[in-house]
């Protein structure tokens, strides 16, 4: 006989398995007899429901607490129904009445679950955020400042974190940059003559258009022309989101290069325009272009630098003696030198700022040259003139107005700048200069300099030669150069010997000195171009038996002769216009002799967008042959005759 308890200990077991629940697997929860009894017994809130041990109450009957109800919402006793409306956070709410997919979105504060439970489409913390695109910070999910993320897209060069966050073009590197015309050209009109018009368009047409804010009617089909260049930085590799635009002509808007520094601006042609080139952080150029109706017209090459990192601080204010600022010593094949500004007592400087001036007192003085290396000629700020040699040109700064965005800084006595004389001029000679007018787009000529030499030093101050007559200058011709003692005490520390530049500055702005310049005696032009010009077919296109191949032409060809008739039926791949035949212009470059100095002959092609410079050894008897496709830079086959240019270079 078994022990009289082990029964009841079976019965104990037994329920408690059942009161957690614990049906096994594949099996439904039983509930006690009593929750079917249609009798409100034991701990049910209502009939055979609640309680805990019986199924769940529906809406309207009694319940304790929200365990109670399948709504899992218990109010005055009572099971609800969950709803939006009833200032209790239930159902998927996730906070009061708001959230979970079925109430309105949350606000301001309101807990979330994801970005869909907020007004704002975002969810931080599990706090509905307000989005702040308005408040020039960079915050919430936005890729730059007040864009990109939920708020509205970002415009060229600015932050990104994928393409949808970019108002055109693509994301690359986390910044938005404009896509290469040849991958959104539209295709051209195989069977009719290509207009130029209509070729270039897409360039300025169009809500994602590469060049933007140009003003309604201003652009004319018939006369067109688009501008092209390349943009590098100071190590000749491309620079992208620089800004292009034509000075005094704001109708034409704007475009930007690309990630290869390329950039296309239509214009109306038939006169010259003037190019500006910014980018934040980095000093701004100028380059003249002459622009004809229906063509490509390309600009030179430009490299854009930023300001020397060397700065001086100087006060006007204050000052009894002598004050100097320095830019860094630059050195490259042409020899080392540094420029040297110098500010005497009782200098004042205001700067002009729009239509009113301001007086500077504090100065944070800048010198950078842009003659460095052999890429100098693209750094400079604009063209020179062709009657003056490239030598040396400095931008001169001060940071407090470049902050103003004022124009220019003028001082009520020249500031002298000095630079090594690296170019080795002779004693006494003038340095001619000028400067360049961003307003203007021109070189505007000024004092010249001299160069000078440190003869010695006698009583503390430097013995100058000034005229190149290898004797120290007297009174009469310091005075005449405005040198003072004050001025040769500083110049006493310079090693003797030494020859510098000075030169008067009365204003801030790009500087250069230069000399007169002019071909050597025996120069001489280029022959004159006599360009030949053959196109396929050839007159032996070399075909090969079988199916009908043209080795030359890259043609292929099949006759099929027609039964009963003497025709045939015959396909040339010619005819297609997936065919882009090949043209041969050809032209002589030298003659039977060249001039002795003549350094090396370059020859320039340009067409349709293109462009090519090809360089040759200075030597008699050469001819240039260029191939051509016949397509245009956007690697479109074009119909009917095109305009293409090749210029011959001679250079001393």
């Amino acid at each position: 006989m078994r022990h009289p308890m082990a029964r009841s200990g079976c019965l104990a077991f037994l329920l408690v398995w059942v009161l957690m629940g614990g049906c096994g697997p594949g099996l439904e929860r039983e509930f006690p007899p009593t929750c079917t009894d249609a009798v409100r017994n034991n701990t049910e809130t209502d009939v055979d429901c609640g309680g805990g041990a019986c199924p769940a109450c529906t809406k309207g009957q009694r319940c304790a607490s929200s365990t109670d109800c399948v709504s899992a919402l218990c109010m005055e006793s009572v099971c609800q129904e969950p709803a939006c409306d009833n200032t209790v956070k239930d159902g998927a709410e996730t906070d009061v009445d708001c959230g979970g997919g079925t109430c309105p979105a949350c606000t301001k504060g309101q807990r979330c679950a994801s970005s869909t439970d907020c007004a704002s489409a975002l969810c931080m913390g599990s706090v509905c955020q307000e989005l702040t695109c308005g408040n020039t910070v960079k915050d919430g999910t936005e890729t730059d400042v007040d864009c990109g993320g939920l708020c509205p897209v970002c415009g060229v060069g600015l932050g990104c974190a994928k393409n949808s966050d970019c108002a055109r073009g693509f994301c690359l590197d986390q910044h938005c940059f404009l896509p290469d015309p040849a991958t959104i050209a539209p295709p051209l009109n195989s069977r009719l003559p290509t207009s130029f018009a209509d070729s270039v368009a897409f360039l300025f047409t169009g809500p994602n258009a590469l060049q933007q804010s140009v003003a309604p009617g201003t652009l004319d089909m018939s006369r067109l022309s688009v501008l092209r260049g390349r943009v590098l930085d100071r190590n000749a590799m491309p620079l992208a989101n620089v800004t292009l635009t034509v000075l005094g002509h704001p109708e034409y808007g704007n475009t930007l290069t690309r990630t290869d520094g390329m950039f296309d601006l239509a214009v109306n042609g038939g006169q010259p325009f003037t190019l500006v080139y910014t980018r934040e952080g980095l000093l701004p150029v100028q380059r003249q272009v002459n622009a004809p109706w229906k063509e490509f017209v390309w600009a030179p090459d430009v490299l854009m630098i930023a300001l020397d990192s060397r700065v001086t601080s100087i006060d006007l204010a204050t000052a009894t003696t002598l004050q100097i600022a320095q830019g860094s010593p630059v050195t490259d094949a042409d020899g080392t030198r540094q420029a040297t500004l110098q500010f005497s007592p009782g200098t004042t400087a205001v700067m002009e700022v729009g239509e009113s001036t301001q007086p500077l007192t504090t100065l944070h003085v800048r010198a950078t040259e842009y003659t460095v290396g052999v890429h100098g000629p693209q750094m400079m700020p604009a063209t020179l003139p062709p009657s003056s040699g490239y030598t040396y040109a400095v931008e001169l700064s001060i940071d407090e107005a470049l902050a103003a965005g004022a124009m220019q800084v003028r001082f009520n006595q020249p500031v002298y700048l000095y630079v090594d004389n690296f170019t080795g001029f002779p004693v006494g000679g003038l340095v001619p200069t000028g400067y360049y007018d961003r307003q203007q787009a021109q070189w505007v000529p000024s004092t010249d300099g001299r160069v000078i030499k440190v003869l010695g030093v006698t009583d503390g101050l430097a013995d100058l030669d000034v005229t190149g007559s290898g004797l120290p200058a007297s009174p009469a011709e310091l005075a005449v150069l405005d040198i003072s003692d004050a001025e040769r005490r500083r110049l006493a520390s310079t090693a003797l010997g030494t020859s510098l530049w000075r030169v008067p500055v009365r204003h801030f702005s790009s500087w250069d000195c230069n000399w007169p310049f002019g071909p050597p005696s025996d120069a001489q032009p280029p022959p004159a171009p006599t360009m030949k010009q053959s196109q396929t077919p050839p007159d032996d296109p070399c075909q090969k038996a079988g199916s009908i191949i043209g080795c030359e032409d890259q043609s292929l060809a099949e006759s099929l002769p027609i039964p009963g008739v003497p025709y045939s039926l015959r396909y040339h791949s010619g005819h297609s216009g997936a065919l882009t035949a090949m043209k041969h212009f050809t032209t002589p470059i030298s003659g039977p002799t060249v001039p002795s100095s003549l350094k090396r002959i370059e020859v320039e092609f340009s067409g349709m967008g293109r462009q090519s410079l090809t360089t040759f050894p200075p030597t008699p008897n050469q001819s240039f042959t260029l191939y051509y496709d016949g397509k245009d830079v956007y690697g479109r086959a074009l119909v009917g005759p095109q305009p293409i240019q090749v210029k011959v270079n001679y250079v001393y």
